[in-house]
């Protein structure tokens, strides 16, 4: 009778042993897909932020250099050399060629002409100081980034309008034919604006972002 009754226990401790076995794989599979899940999620949104951060940064570095470069302006004297000019110039360069591809229509060939003709302008003042079209080459340089800033704002609508008007007033204040040194208020003024240009396409892009977001 033992015998019996040891065969009729066998089956069901086998049927429980499968059961437990079965309850604990589903476990092993869901804490595995759910483990999987999370660190894909993380994975793309530290990819995600990884992608924006280099552009951001630079981009933001850059405003922020010369941000801090036209803080100094008050205290700083103009000279024949034009070499306090030029630094300005290329700092206005580097600002520029860290601005999104996006916002510039893929890094359109008048945006690119436009940039390089700063760089220039920023060389050609200091390489020849005695000559006498300097004012008509700062001038020119800011008018290219008034260029390159419009179509950044037209694109990606920035709401930038009001400071692209004021700098066009302080590039056009620059005489061409007038010595630089004689109207160096009109330049810096100009560097000012550039300044507060920039800080507001910055801050429109950013918002943008965090719209499209």
């Amino acid at each position: 009778m033992s015998d019996e009754s040891d065969v009729e226990k066998k089956p069901q401790s086998n049927r429980s042993f499968y059961l437990l076995g079965l309850f604990i794989l589903i476990g092993l599979i869901g804490l595995t897909g759910q483990y999987l899940y999370w660190k894909y999620k993380g994975a793309t949104k530290e990819t995600n932020i990884t992608a924006a951060r280099p552009m951001d940064n630079k981009l933001s570095l850059a405003i922020h250099d010369y941000d801090h470069w036209t803080e100094t302006l008050p205290d700083q004297k103009m000279n024949v050399d034009h070499d306090l000019t030029s630094k300005g110039l290329i700092k206005i360069r580097a600002v520029l060629e860290a601005f999104p591809d996006s916002g510039m229509t893929s890094q359109s060939a008048k945006v690119q002409r436009d940039i390089t003709t700063v760089g220039v302008m920023a060389d050609s003042i200091t390489s020849n100081w005695k000559s006498g079209r300097h004012a008509d080459m700062i001038k020119i340089a800011f008018l290219q980034t008034l260029g390159v800033v419009t179509e950044i704002n037209d694109k990606q609508q920035l709401g930038a309008e009001a400071e692209i008007a004021a700098l066009r007033l302080k590039a056009d204040a620059i005489d061409k034919k007038t010595l630089t040194l004689n109207q160096r208020d009109a330049v810096k003024d100009a560097f000012r604006q550039t300044d507060s240009l920039f800080k507001k396409i910055e801050s429109g892009l950013q918002l943008k972002n965090q719209v499209d977001r």
